[in-house]
């Protein structure tokens, strides 16, 4: 008996010793320009014989390995596109080996023999790879954004994420300052795409989600041509030049490119205005033709003084002009008349729009852990547009509209983050935007030669804010609390009349936990308060009248909405996760149709809020990648519980509506690559606007000649004509809406050679996108 005491005892006390031997090794793994690697394997091997004694796979330049012994060992760190490190370690205990840098390779001496995950879930995070995959040669970051879950990219080229509304875009760290930017990015030029539902408190709090796209990291003289032909409906075309240069300390670049683009479109649009005793039925049948032409150019240089200070200065131009055509068939339906009046209706608009954007910013750092980001904007826009209504039947209407806005806008970002141990950090920053705004405002009748109106605006905005966030990491477990204040300051005056003169205070909180006892599974918790301002044209109360029976006006007691979200995401092994959210809203702003009040037959358009209203909304994601054949088919269905006044009741919102997106890449070999993606999108409620449900088809493939150097591509889009999204509101006692016949499907030829594998240095920060889009 004493004999098994004892062989139970040293057993006893070999497995104490084995645990007391486990150790934790992290570290951090960038690239030469303290990018993060975002894939890449570490590997411990024997001091003796190479051999492999523990490894894994890693996401954004972060590892945390268990080793079970505390002897000497060879560590690995391998990256594809990037040299390999091997560096032998002393381990003594659970410790920090601080930070990797890895050099690129030449890509000329570089095969990728294996494809990256294309699809990964980190902390709600949903992180796509575009490099080496079909998406590289979709055309620009615009069209890549369009085949990323849950993104959507309407006809008018704006981009949304399902229930989470527009996000912030921010390249290689730097807040663009036009999605105009995003026409000149290339997408064979990303190297990722992260779709971030819950950002810190480091991000502005007027920002609900934020897409970050980093770009490829080469540092050679580079310069790529291309040119992108769209059949449609009619014809348009783009083309473009990218250079870069550096030169030791220096880098440079120059982008520019010209986008000519024609269309064509139908839509049946209606007004129903039921009053006490008839009602009226205004209905229009619309041809459009918009047709429009961009000028971008972008140029910026890099100076590293030294390994830890670096300066950035960016200019951008962008320049757009639109001559919009549109003509009308009008009925006018009364109940309580016999009479049905037919109008007919012409509508032009020339519009012109000039952009400057300089940025300057610094970032010095103090360690691998410690640095300094400062950094200021200064943007001028100025819009000019010019409207000619005429009524062609009755000369009830012969108006000349003009409308002008002169916008100056500055900010300053500071940002200041500090490693206390390896385990603990802190972050803190300051942020002030200030807008300025001297617009005018119209209306001349043509026929007598008379002015209607003529309003003057004057808007000054100032939001300043300050942020702090504290992180721990122990035991697989990471948290972050952070705290955000914000003071608001606008004054607007019309006619030299005040019309707003409001200043508020908000504290917004926010808090991330997570546990992630390995690669293949983690949990985490997000809990933040954000807000929505309104725009400035939304407080503008000027009239603008669409025809005879309708108008829009904006609402200068608008509130800002409030958005308190709580999130909980799950990552699984075989690539899949889930995710689920809650958020309440109090004001949400709505642009609703209501009776003018002097006359009720007449519509009034006008942005107003609705006390409180909630979301619920589940998501989930499923990743396959092979050498091969790579697949992701992510969905997601949102639950709203809405009231809205209708017909003199209250209405109750409870409609779910939910998406589905299946995308295939294949690789035939290395020169060919075929792409497709499937996109549903069922009947939803928006507030008071339901949306008919729509899908789309997307098809590509792209053949690579001359090393690659030469690519081209066909792609076809909206190939089964269902890309139409029709709508409609109901709020008090009037419903409206639209039918629409947009036609989208494109066929596009595009040709692109390469003198070398350009590199877009767009790693410098402008943070003045949201203030822009208030404009």
């Amino acid at each position: 008996m004493e004999k098994y005491n004892l062989i139970f005892l040293l057993l006893l006390i070999n497995n104490i010793n084995t645990i007391a031997q486990k150790v934790h090794l992290k570290g951090d793994v960038v690239d030469t320009q303290n990018i993060p690697i975002d894939y890449f394997t570490v590997a411990l091997l024997n001091n003796s014989d190479s051999s492999i004694i523990t490894g894994g796979a890693y996401l954004n330049g972060k590892f945390n390995i268990e080793h079970n012994d505390t002897n000497s060992c060879i560590i690995q760190i391998s990256s594809v596109g990037y040299q390999q490190i091997l560096q032998l370690i002393q381990i003594n205990n659970s410790l920090n080996l601080g930070t990797f840098k890895m050099n690129g390779l030449d890509i000329e001496e570089v095969v990728v023999a294996a494809r990256k995950p294309k699809i990964k879930q980190k902390e709600g995070r949903t992180i796509i790879s575009v490099e080496g995959t079909a998406l590289e040669e979709l055309g620009n970051s615009i069209d890549v954004l369009k085949n990323t879950p849950a993104v959507q990219v309407n006809n008018d080229g704006k981009i949304s994420i399902f229930g989470k509304g527009s996000p912030l875009i921010i390249i290689d760290g730097r807040e663009i300052s036009s999605t105009h930017e995003l026409d000149i990015l290339q997408s064979s030029n990303i190297k990722t795409i992260e779709v971030d539902k819950s950002p810190s408190v480091a991000t502005k709090s007027d920002v609900s989600s934020v897409i970050k796209i980093t770009t490829k990291n080469k540092s050679n003289f580079s310069a790529e041509l291309y040119n992108r032909s769209y059949f449609g409906r009619k014809f348009s075309n783009k083309t473009g030049i990218n250079i870069v240069q550096p030169y030791e300390k220096i880098r440079n670049i120059i982008s520019y490119s010209f986008y000519k683009n024609n269309k064509e479109y139908y839509n049946d649009d209606y007004d129903i205005n039921n009053r006490s005793d008839y009602q009226i039925q205004n209905t229009t049948y619309s041809k459009n033709y918009p047709s429009s032409s961009s000028h971008n150019f972008l140029t910026g240089i890099e100076y590293d003084h030294d390994s830890t200070n670096t300066t950035r200065i960016l200019y951008h131009f962008n320049g757009y002009n639109e001559d919009f055509s549109k003509f009308t068939l009008q009925q006018i339906i009364k109940s309580n008349s016999p009479d049905t009046v037919h109008r007919e209706i012409s509508l032009n608009t020339i519009e012109k729009t000039y952009q400057h954007n300089i940025s300057i910013n610094h970032t010095k750092s103090f360690s691998p852990s410690s640095s300094l980001y400062v950094s200021t904007d200064y943007a001028k826009v100025v819009g000019k547009e010019n409207t000619n209504i005429k009524e062609a039947t009755t000369n009830l209407i012969n108006t000349q509209n003009k409308n002008k806005d002169d916008y100056n806008v500055f900010t300053f970002n500071s940002h200041y983050n500090n490693g206390l141990n390896e385990n603990t950090s802190i972050n803190a920053g300051l942020r002030a935007a200030f807008i300025n705004n001297n617009g005018t405002t119209s209306s001349v009748n043509l026929d007598e030669e008379q002015i209607n109106y003529w309003d003057k605006q004057t808007t000054k905005d100032l939001v300043s804010a300050i942020y702090f966030s504290y992180n721990h990491s122990k035991n697989k477990v990471d948290y972050e609390f952070g705290l955000r204040a914000e003071h608001t300051n606008t004054h607007a005056n019309l006619n030299e009349m005040v019309i707003i003169d409001s200043s508020y205070i908000h504290v917004f909180p926010s808090l991330l936990a997570s546990y992630s006892p390995s690669n293949k599974f983690g949990i985490s918790m997000h809990y933040n308060h954000k807000i929505e301002r309104p725009y400035f044209s939304d407080l503008n109360p000027t009239q603008t009248y669409y025809d005879s029976l309708s108008y829009r006006q904006g609402n200068p007691f608008l509130k800002p909405t409030i958005k308190k979200n709580l999130a909980l995401n799950v990552e699984l092994p075989w690539g899949l996760s889930l995710s689920s959210e809650y958020t309440r809203y109090t004001n949400m702003i709505v642009l609703a149709a209501t009776n003018d009040s002097e006359n009720p037959d007449i519509i009034k358009y006008t942005p107003i809020n609705i006390d409180e209203s909630e979301r619920i909304l589940l998501g989930l994601i499923k990743a396959y990648d092979g050498k091969i054949h790579s697949y992701s088919i992510s969905g997601g269905i949102e639950f709203p519980f809405i009231k809205i006044p209708y017909l003199g009741e209250t209405k109750q919102v409870r409609t779910n509506s939910w998406y589905l997106s299946i995308n295939n890449d294949i690789s035939i070999g290395n020169k060919i690559m075929l792409y497709s993606s499937f996109d549903y999108y069922s009947k939803s409620v928006d507030a008071i606007t339901t949306y008919d449900s729509y899908y789309n088809l997307w098809a590509s493939a792209s053949l690579k000649l001359l090393d690659k150097q030469l690519v081209i591509s066909l792609d076809m889009d909206n190939i089964l004509n269902s890309n139409n999204i029709n709508w409609e509101d109901n709020y008090e006692y009037i419903t409206n809406g639209g039918k629409n016949d947009f036609d989208n499907r494109i066929v596009r030829i595009s040709v692109k050679y390469t003198f070398k594998n350009f590199k877009d240095i767009f790693n410098t920060d402008s943070n003045n996108s949201q203030e822009l889009d208030r404009l």
